[in-house]
């Protein structure tokens, strides 16, 4: 029971100490105090873990650890222990033990529950926790090796220093346990099939616009890292994806970009530019950055007479003065960047097409609102550069960013219409998921296209319900709803994403 309330809520150096210093005759006598200190606790532990999560009605199970506790707990705690001791290169290493940890446990201590929660009785509980505490001990004698380097004497004082503090034992693990306790219910069992895939309902990275997950967290962002050809994996497209970045001036391009600064903040980078290709219509630009930790909003809306030009080289390069996008590969297709020049949203990210491409509506073409439409994503590429927020410039953290690029050739017949790019980050799953109406109600459109991990591509109809109880007054007389229930009901996906900020609206006037 201690260790599966301390995988849940504590640090982990504190476990790791508590491993290495049994199975390493180098561990010094500050490192044998933290486990000294550890051992003092589990009563307490056990208390507040009854009355923070048992108490109020949650039945924690093991796929609880991939629905919430690992981006939420866990990821946070590394990333923040890591930056304190300047160890950036063993971040991998840390969140290696834990997800091999994670593998054991439920595989060999998940069966123990018998389709029971953790909460449901004390016998229940101190099997589950007697098991954990020996699957984690085998997993990080596995890692020990990467690990020991970290388990010196001065990190061991320094943590049996914090260990004495009453912040931890009163606020910070109460608090990761309320913070479960507040989604708990949400989280069912954990685990619906999707094709013979594991579906993650209701645990969404990101969705355009949206995030999941609240503000306070520290997302876990890593762009997918496929090194093939889009034209090997035998995709039914009736055009060839890169051939589509010339011309077609009568469509779309745009990114969602999730970015993690070197200096540990994290961003939601978003950009649009539509172009009609028609004189007298103008073309539109927008971007806008979301600080994820203050919220702090800021965007840029510029029209005018757009260009799409085509250098000596072959490479495409659309947009406006202050903001466009280029081709940086002379494929049109494997390196690529978007940038904006405008004092009020300034960025400049080039995206790399490590992510094997989404296919709307199975061949790239769909009927949207009586109208033909192309569509294409690649959706969690590597992503470098850098932006600049209250005057400061942050550069991007390759490893823990990742950019969602669309391409959408014409307009389609709606006159209303939304999108949403969903990451499934535990199955690495893509869904985009569209919503249109005209006039007539019997042209409304629900569906979603979803890409694989293997890069199978599946269509699938969806309802699509706002929460009108929680909106956003918006402009001009217009309401937004900041929550919404989505169900895919031929591949059983039922869950709720919710906006993690009001305002995010993206608004200008265009000049006649």
């Amino acid at each position: 029971m201690r260790l599966f309330v301390g995988l849940f809520s504590l640090p982990l150096i504190l476990l790791l100490l508590l491993n290495a210093s049994v199975v390493s005759a180098k561990i010094g006598p500050s490192c044998l105090k933290v486990v000294l200190a550890l051992a003092g606790r589990p009563s307490e532990l056990f208390e507040k873990f009854q009355r923070e999560i048992c108490d109020q009605g949650c039945q924690p199970t093991v796929p609880h650890w991939d629905l919430w506790t690992r981006n939420n707990t866990f990821v946070p705690a590394v990333r923040n222990m890591m930056k304190r001791l300047d160890a950036p290169r063993q971040e991998d290493v840390m969140l290696k033990l834990g997800d091999d940890a994670a593998d054991i446990i439920k595989s060999r201590c998940g069966p123990k529950l018998q389709g029971r929660d953790i909460c449901s009785d004390d016998e229940t509980l101190a099997a589950f926790g007697n098991c954990f505490k020996t699957n984690f001990l085998r997993a990080a004698m596995k890692n020990l090796p990467s690990l020991l380097p970290l388990v010196s004497e001065e990190v061991c004082r320094e943590q049996h220093e914090w260990l004495q503090k009453d912040q931890l034992w009163d606020e910070i693990i109460p608090n990761n346990m309320r913070a479960y306790a507040s989604v708990c219910k949400t989280l069912g069992d954990g685990v619906q099939v999707m094709d013979g895939m594991i579906m993650r309902a209701g645990i969404l990275l990101a969705t355009t616009s949206i995030l999941a997950i609240t503000s306070s967290a520290t997302y876990d962002i890593s762009p997918e890292t496929f090194e093939g050809s889009y034209k090997d994996l035998g995709l039914p497209t009736i055009y060839d994806l890169a051939s589509t970045q010339l011309g077609n001036l009568n469509g779309s391009r745009a990114t969602n970009s999730w970015i993690t600064g070197t200096n540990g903040e994290q961003y939601f980078i978003t950009t649009l530019y539509t172009s009609y290709g028609m004189d007298g219509v103008q073309d539109v630009f927008r971007g806008s950055i979301l600080e994820l930790t203050s919220m702090e909003y800021h965007y840029t809306f510029q029209a005018g007479k757009g260009s799409n030009q085509v250098d000596p080289a072959g490479r495409f390069k659309v947009g406006l003065n202050d903001g466009w996008f280029e081709a940086i590969s002379e494929d049109n297709y494997g390196i690529m960047g978007v940038h904006s020049l405008d004092a009020n949203a300034t960025f400049n990210l080039t995206y790399h097409a490590t992510s094997k491409p989404l296919i709307n509506g199975g061949t790239g073409v769909v009927m949207f609102g009586g109208s033909e439409m192309g569509e294409w994503a690649l959706p969690a590429c590597k992503t470098e550069g850098f932006l600049v927020v209250n005057g400061e410039q942050v550069t991007v953290d390759p490893a823990h960013s990742l950019t969602w690029y669309d391409r959408g050739l014409g307009t389609g017949g709606f006159t209303n219409w939304t999108w949403y790019g969903l990451l499934m980050p535990q199955t690495g799953d893509m869904i985009s998921l569209w919503a249109g109406d005209t006039q007539e109600v019997e042209t409304s459109q629900r569906f979603a296209s979803i890409r694989s991990a293997s890069g199978g591509q599946t269509v699938c109809g969806a309802t699509f319900t706002p929460d009108f109880s929680h909106v956003w007054p918006g402009a001009a007389g217009k309401s937004f709803p900041l929550a919404w229930t989505v169900q895919i009901p031929c591949v059983d996906a039922d869950f709720k994403v919710e906006a993690v900020t009001e305002n995010q609206l993206n608004l200008g006037s265009i000049p006649s």
